[in-house]
């Protein structure tokens, strides 16, 4: 039997699973809602958090971090100083449903999508620093309008078979805040979590993190890089950027086939055609546990790609690719 890693980055995901409890607590007292957090499915998971065993490796255990680490990302949203239109009513769809360990198919995901697609553009904006000439409204037909200029449509695909139904149906909202006058440009967000086989990417992942384990288990005795590997070979092994490199690349191409594998050409004439679509952006979001014979530590895995619309001029398209190349991922 393995140990779950208590490791620092888990501390910090429950210390900020309290606070979006928190949060959460302060809309339902707003709205004057006959419930509590404690019998909502936040709830629920903070008992399951309360009674974690981290001398037992559970499965459940690892699924319900992959949870927690989705859902402390809306904390940002409750942050007064950033401009920030939302109906924080609308928040609650996200702590409905059941409280099930399986929930990428629940139908939460949806909004839940919107909601961390507009975090990606709030973190890049505070991260460049111009908090101050960024604006999100989440508040209109729209699913996001980004400063006054850009509409994201963001769809959460189900099914593989919807994929291409979704994409039209998204090119078709584009142009209608565009009409509107919502928007002067627009990108299509898609989130392919539910249709990726994560078995088989887990798989490849925990091949490639054996051999970089082996690896830094010789180098941690008497090696030139002995000191630099130190005792924890379960920690260096997750911080090697080579390896972290090797995950996320092939992550990457893994995304890219999935998203290209079920569009046919017919759909890439028409984002083609209409050069107010300027880019799909594709994502999945996952927890990959990583097993040693030390220990067992679970890492989300969040990964983007993106297609631009091959008709727009060069110089936009580095522009977009600088942008979008920056939204957060990474394991």
């Amino acid at each position: 039997m393995s140990n779950i890693e208590s490791r620092p980055e888990i501390e910090y995901m429950l210390s900020e699973y309290k606070l979006l409890c928190s949060n959460f607590e302060s809309i339902i007292k707003k709205y004057n809602l006959n419930t509590t957090i404690e019998k909502t499915k936040l709830g629920f998971y903070k008992r399951e958090i309360d009674e974690l065993d981290y001398s037992a490796f559970n499965e459940e255990y690892l699924k319900l971090f992959n949870i927690i680490n989705k859902l402390i990302s809306l904390n940002i949203l409750f942050n007064s100083n950033i401009n920030i239109q939302i109906n924080y009513k609308d928040l609650l769809k996200i702590i409905e449903g059941s409280n099930s360990f399986d929930d990428t198919n629940e139908a939460y995901n949806d909004t839940f999508f919107e909601l961390d697609t507009a975090i990606r553009f709030l973190k890049k904006f505070l991260e460049l620093g111009l908090e101050n000439n960024f604006s999100l409204n989440l508040d209109t037909g729209c699913d996001i309008i980004v400063g006054t200029k850009t509409a994201i449509e963001c769809k959460y695909i189900h099914s593989k078979k919807r994929l291409e139904e979704q994409v039209k149906k998204a090119i078709k909202q584009i142009d209608a805040r565009i009409s509107d006058g919502l928007a002067e440009e627009g990108i299509i967000a898609i989130d392919l979590t539910h249709i990726m086989d994560h078995e088989k990417f887990n798989k490849i992942a925990q091949e490639v993190f054996s051999e970089f384990y082996k690896m830094h288990e010789k180098l941690s005795i008497h090696s030139f890089a002995s000191d630099w590997i130190g005792s924890d070979i379960l920690a260096s092994t997750i911080e090697d950027s080579n390896f972290i490199k090797i995950v996320q690349s092939y992550h990457t191409a893994y995304l890219e086939q999935t998203f290209f594998e079920n569009l046919n050409q017919n759909t890439r004439i028409k984002i083609k055609e209409n050069l107010k679509v300027k880019a799909v952006i594709f994502q999945s979001r996952h927890l990959i546990v990583f097993k040693s014979p030390t220990g067992t530590t679970p890492i989300m895995n969040r990964g983007m790609t993106y297609y631009l619309n091959e008709s727009l001029p060069e110089k936009e398209k580095k522009m977009l690719k600088g942008i979008i190349s920056n939204l957060a991922v990474g394991i």
